[in-house]
């Protein structure tokens, strides 16, 4: 963790690096004309790799959902001497030179100098602020970022539509609704059970269940709803979906009108028509960002405590990371290549970025490049996927020397490009939501956790 944090300063210190490139290609010969067209601005990513090891590599992600390194360096940290040895186990040549030489002496200066020097991490009381942190920016041309869309999903759920239940399934449902880690308190909404769509988000947004002889259903309580963006819009119609397709609420072709294209949107949010999809952010119109400068003080993780036992507690705080993953955005993309139109359309390629976890570990999660068929159902990524990352967080229990303890939920991987971390409001959203789910209890206290950059 110690070299993690040391090493991850060198992402404000990233613009060193100037209007750095990378192609996307895979290690064969290429042309001028091919690296020139598959270019794209070098991301700079910064991970844990091992319990004393961190890797630092140069590259690009391409529309295959793979990241091409130009090289990678591996830092191993000896706690005993204070000493890191760094090497280099990947690289690729071009014209027999290294790929982006400059950069690799540049990035290892940095490397020197930020782990030479003690990372400064500061705690303070109460939930994390993600707007107070992020800002809006428009991306440079061939940003790696360029390309992201929302896809628009199934409209009709906005604030009062209903969903109705069987009335054979209607105490089924409640229960797991009741039992579920976002539950709230449904009393003032004349509600039988009531689930919150939008965890730590200052926006009222609820699924509201009431039961009667009549009908038993189920309400999208958020009476903001239309004057909210697409993206706000688009977390809270997907976590509210994603929470009726949790195990134990029963089959949903009981539950009208759900069907299956609702539940594949808010799981996978594959759509094949790339003309409907919503512009996030341009290199003319802003969108949300995060910015690392050189003093910054940048919400690095979240620390929850509680009176309970550390063990008792592991299932609200790991399974709150899937809870909490539900509210990402789901980021669609469309690559093709071909001459002709018909080429293209038969050629076209549809991706996502979006949040995952590790099917070995299920306390480590990602944001990656995938495609909607390479996850399991409940966003798993097997052994055998390496997909792009672009960044990493982990979940695990604490303890101080004092005897209090709890969970935290920390980054253990980053990216920058252009002066941009690579999604780092998608990252610091999950740390928010995760610590208003993982702190409900009665004497629960939360901390966000700072490392000045």
């Amino acid at each position: 963790m110690r070299g993690f944090l040391a090493t991850a300063r060198i992402l404000a210190r990233a613009s060193a690096l100037g209007d750095v490139t990378s192609s996307w290609l895979e290690p064969r010969k290429s042309t001028h004309a091919e690296i020139a067209t598959t270019s794209l601005r070098s991301m700079l990513r910064v991970r844990l790799s091992g319990p004393s090891s961190v890797d630092v590599d140069l590259g690009a992600p391409s529309p295959f959902c793979k990241f091409q390194p130009d090289w990678l360096i591996r830092i191993a940290f000896d706690s005993a001497t204070g000493c890191a040895e760094l090497t280099t186990p990947a690289f690729r040549t071009r014209d027999n030179s290294l790929v982006n030489a400059p950069s690799y002496q540049v990035v290892k200066a940095l490397i020197a100098e930020v782990v030479s020097i003690p990372p400064v991490v500061s705690i303070e009381p109460g939930p994390l602020d993600v707007e107070g942190t992020v800002r809006r920016l428009v991306l440079a041309p061939a940003s790696p970022f360029k390309d992201d869309y929302l896809s628009p999903g199934p409209l009709s759920f906005t604030h009062g539509c209903e969903v109705v239940v069987a009335e054979a399934d209607a105490m089924a449902v409640r229960d797991a609704l009741l039992g579920s880690l976002r539950a709230v308190s449904g009393s003032a909404y004349g509600a039988d059970a009531a689930v919150d769509v939008a965890p730590g988000a200052s926006t009222d947004a609820l699924l509201v269940m009431r039961i009667n002889k009549e009908s038993s259903k189920i309400q999208l309580h958020c009476p903001e709803f239309e004057a909210l963006t697409e993206p706000a819009k688009h977390r809270i119609r997907r976590t509210f979906l994603r929470t009726l397709d949790k195990p134990g609420i029963g089959e949903l072709s009981k539950i009208e009108p759900l069907n299956s294209a609702c539940i594949a949107w808010a799981n996978v949010d594959g759509e094949a028509v790339p003309t409907s999809w919503t512009s996030l952010a341009s290199t003319t119109e802003p969108g949300v960002a995060l910015e690392p400068t050189v003093g910054m003080k940048i919400p690095i993780g979240v620390r929850v405590g509680s009176p309970e036992p550390v063990a008792s507690w592991s299932d609200r705080a790991i399974l709150g990371m899937a809870h909490a993953e539900s509210s990402l955005l789901v980021r669609s993309r469309s690559w093709t290549r071909g001459l002709r139109a018909k080429a293209r359309e038969e050629n076209r390629i549809l991706t996502q970025r979006r949040g995952a976890y590790l099917d070995s570990d299920a306390t480590v999660w990602r944001y990656i490049h995938s495609s909607p068929t390479q996850l399991s159902r409940y966003h798993g990524i097997g052994a055998d996927f390496d997909p792009t990352a672009f960044w990493e967080v982990r979940c695990q229990p604490w303890q101080s020397p004092s005897g209090e303890g709890g969970w935290s939920a920390w980054s253990s991987g980053l990216a920058v490009a252009h002066g941009q971390i690579a999604y780092g409001p998608e990252m610091l959203r999950l740390l928010q939501a995760w610590g208003t789910i993982a702190s409900r209890h009665p004497d629960a206290t939360i901390e966000t956790l700072y490392l000045t950059l």
